[in-house]
């Protein structure tokens, strides 16, 4: 049943960070052409995968997914199933749309706050289904808020570069996808001195920046696959959903956790 396998992949994923078309065709006894629409199907629910090629290359789910993977499958299966139904743009209009009513609704969480709450420590507990990395790794509201400003900035950085003819990768050297948690450490580690009120302020800028670029392309160059060399499998309006709604949706998320332990 294709519903079980699509769970199963999301799974694994999870579990091992980074695995081939080829294994996971292996995995299933099913054709590696099978493997790849389900992917395509699963990034299409919303499902954050990404995949690089060459050397260590392979598929990857980015860490701040917040399906826990210790959950049941009679658990997971529902929010996939749920995912898989849910409306994610497919056009230029429903992806701006998308990126500022979740930007907005982040936005009006975060000013609802009660006095304190926007500068407190996070307190996650010892909860065991909160295994990814950022649960740990974030420690308050400004680092979810230069989360969100960092990878605005891989964005920008990597269209700049490549519509200027140097072909980038969306990771910069030395990072990959299955390297990338390294990475956010790394921006996390840059921002220690930044003042909450610095990250409001750069994460609006920044989210602004992003859609005056999503302006520039038509709805054919962000949702036609190999519209650009330079994306891969991939479209360049999936990355611009990734950075934006679907980010903007892992911070919401994140802010309901915190203000549940206050």
């Amino acid at each position: 049943m294709q519903i079980s396998r699509l769970f199963e992949i999301v799974y694994l994923l999870l579990d091992k960070k980074s695995i081939t078309a080829n294994e996971l065709a292996a995995h299933f006894e099913v054709s590696k052409r099978t493997i790849l629409r389900d992917i395509e199907t699963l990034t299409t629910a919303g499902i954050p995968i990404y995949t690089s090629r060459g050397k260590g290359g392979g598929i990857s789910i980015l860490d701040n997914f917040v399906l826990n993977k210790g959950m049941v499958s009679t658990s997971i299966l529902p929010v996939i199933t749920r995912r898989m139904y849910m409306s994610r743009p497919t056009t230029k209009s429903d992806l701006i749309k998308a990126a500022n009513e979740q930007f907005d609704k982040m936005w009006k969480l975060i000013d609802s706050m009660p006095d304190g709450a926007q500068d407190a420590t996070f307190n996650f507990g010892e909860d065991s289904r909160k295994k990814e990395a950022h649960w740990k790794r974030d420690k308050n509201l400004r680092d979810v808020l230069i989360h969100l400003y960092e990878w605005h900035q891989l964005l920008l950085s990597w269209v700049k570069a490549n519509q200027s003819g140097d072909e980038k990768p969306f990771l910069p050297k030395p990072y990959n996808w299955k390297t990338y948690g390294d990475m956010n450490v790394e921006f996390w580690e840059k921002h220690q001195n930044t003042p909450y009120s610095k990250s409001r302020e750069i994460v609006k800028e920044s989210h602004a920046h992003v859609l005056a670029v999503i302006e520039t392309f038509s709805n054919n160059e962000l949702f036609t696959k190999q519209a650009f060399s330079w994306t891969g499998g991939s479209t360049l309006g999936s990355y611009c959903v990734s950075v934006t709604a679907s980010h903007y949706d892992w911070a919401l998320k994140k802010i309901k956790e915190h203000l549940k332990s206050i």
